[in-house]
C-alpha cells in the first residue's frame, strides 16, 4: 500500500504499528488513514472487525486485504456508519482501488490506477 500511495502521493507520511489497533497509519496532507491489513490466518477477519471499533473517528480507514473474498467479508462485518475503504493485494500490483461497501458487495470508490 505504501509503494502505491507513494506513487500518487510522494509527500505521504507512513508510520508502521504506531499502536495495537491499526497496522499503521499514513497521513497525506492534513488527511489521516488508520491502515488494517488483515492476513488469511485463522481469526484475522474477527480481529479486524474488532480493530474498526478501535479507529479514531478522525482517520480515515483504509482495510488492505489478502483477497477480494476476504474483502466482502470483512466489509459486510464493519458497520455502515464507519466510513472504509477496502482493497486486496492482486489491486495494488496494478494501481491503486478503493473499494466501498455498496448493497452487500463492493463497488469501486477511488480508482487511481
Amino acid at each position: 500500500l505504501y509503494v502505491a500511495m507513494r506513487r500518487f502521493w510522494p509527500e505521504t507520511q507512513y508510520e508502521v504499528a504506531p499502536h495495537d489497533a491499526v497496522t499503521a497509519q499514513a497521513r497525506i496532507g492534513a488527511t489521516a488513514y488508520a491502515i488494517l491489513a488483515p492476513r488469511l490466518f485463522p481469526g484475522d477477519v474477527v480481529w479486524c472487525e474488532e480493530m474498526v471499533e478501535y479507529v479514531p473517528d478522525d482517520m480515515r480507514l483504509l482495510v488492505v486485504c489478502a483477497s477480494r473474498s476476504q474483502a466482502e467479508e470483512i466489509a459486510r462485518g464493519v458497520s455502515p456508519d464507519k466510513p472504509a475503504r477496502f482493497t486486496w493485494d492482486t489491486e495494488l500490483a496494478t494501481g491503486l482501488r478503493l473499494y466501498k461497501r455498496f448493497a452487500g458487495s463492493l463497488e469501486i470508490a477511488e480508482n487511481f490506477a
